[in-house]
């Protein structure tokens, strides 16, 4: 109980001095606190852990990111005026970048155990998932609130 505390202070504290820090940072700092505090990682584990995690996450980003880019393009252009040779290009490469994330993430999750061993990366997974329900439920829960008033 009294490292939830610490962590919950650590965690409102981080958001107030770090009050200009991109949203992204803010998220990634509140999932390293949650899920160091749920596997139970050790100072040693999280040293070895964290900056590969790190890279990994940046990568996945970056992915994403043109995945979404390219998405977006397609979907605000017309349709009508993308040619056949424009249309399989864009489909090649969206493809491409599907294909690429799975790999990425493939790759970590074989890497993961024995940064962490089976049981934490197998918790890993869980609490990943897990974080990014209540991240998506504390978002929509703080745009009711603000639609409400």
């Amino acid at each position: 109980m009294k490292r939830i505390f610490i962590l919950t202070a650590l965690v409102f504290f981080s958001f107030q001095v770090n009050a200009q820090e991109s949203r992204r940072e803010r998220i990634k700092s509140l999932k390293v606190a949650y899920l160091t505090e749920k596997l139970e990682l050790l100072p040693d584990e999280a040293a070895i852990f964290w900056p590969r995690y790190n890279q990994y996450d940046d990568t996945l980003f970056e992915l994403k990111s043109t995945l979404n880019t390219l998405q977006q393009t397609v979907v605000r252009g017309d349709m009508n005026t993308m040619s056949k040779a424009e249309a399989l290009s864009t489909l090649e490469e969206i493809s491409g970048l599907k294909d690429e994330i799975a790999r990425t993430e493939s790759l970590f999750r074989k890497e993961t155990p024995e940064l962490l061993g089976a049981r934490k990366a197998l918790l890993l997974d869980i609490h990943e998932e897990l974080f990014k329900k209540e991240l998506l439920k504390r978002l929509q829960a703080r745009r009711a609130a603000r639609n409400d008033h």
